[in-house]
């Protein structure tokens, strides 16, 4: 049925790093300008922050927005990096089941590059993945996160299989929002202890990515 699987990273292939993960990477951000921030400046380096914000906060601190962003990613991938060395950040143990998916695999996460590429690196599976788009650590790469299309439709690019063969895989409604403005069927991974996701209507409904084989197979 379907040629393509892409994959997002966070919640589907691995745990969701903590939001004392991020705290402390924004904070040492801060520090490294000699800057201890309070609850506005955290937020503007948040995540799901936009540009405007970061721009705000950087004025306040007479630093350049760009640096600041950049360090800001760059922190958070140490930090979550450090995390899967340590095996703090797991593969969940039915990610097993792509070894049994016919089709090309891709990785499409808002995540950072650098920690995306670790993932896959840190549990063997880079060999299995052919394209990741995620982002890079500078403040225009907050226009590519889903539910814009560009990385998803990036990793299709990659591996040259067009959209109507294509499945996605996410756990949120950014991800099968993202799906749909890129004419990709979704499949909404909704795990037993999995928040619900209401809004959208994907493709698919499935509890873990052990159900993956067959809806690839239809």
């Amino acid at each position: 049925m379907y040629d393509a699987v892409v994959l997002d990273s966070d919640g589907v292939l691995v745990g969701l790093s903590g939001r004392e993960t991020l705290a402390a990477a924004i904070d040492r951000t801060y520090r490294s300008f000699g800057i201890r921030p309070d609850e506005n400046d955290r937020a503007a380096l948040w995540v799901g922050t936009d540009p405007e914000s970061v721009y705000a906060a950087a004025d306040r601190h007479g630093l350049d927005p760009e640096t600041v962003w950049t360090r800001r990613d760059q922190t958070v991938s140490q930090i979550e990096q450090a995390a899967i060395r340590a095996g703090e950040k797991h593969l969940h143990s039915d990610a097993a089941a792509l070894n049994q998916v016919d089709a090309s695999l891709a990785v499409a996460s808002n995540n950072l590059r650098t920690t995306v590429e670790a993932v896959l690196e840190g549990h063997g599976l880079r060999d299995r993945v052919t394209s990741v788009r995620a982002r890079e650590p500078r403040l225009a790469s907050l226009a590519d996160r889903k539910p814009a299309p560009t990385l998803l439709t990036g990793a299709l690019s990659d591996l040259g299989v067009p959209p109507d063969r294509a499945l996605f895989v996410g756990d949120g409604a950014t991800d099968v929002e993202a799906a749909a403005r890129a004419g990709v069927d979704a499949a909404l991974l909704a795990r037993p202890d999995h928040d619900p996701v209401e809004g959208v209507e994907p493709r698919h409904t499935i509890g873990s990515l052990a159900d993956l084989p067959d809806v690839v197979q239809g």
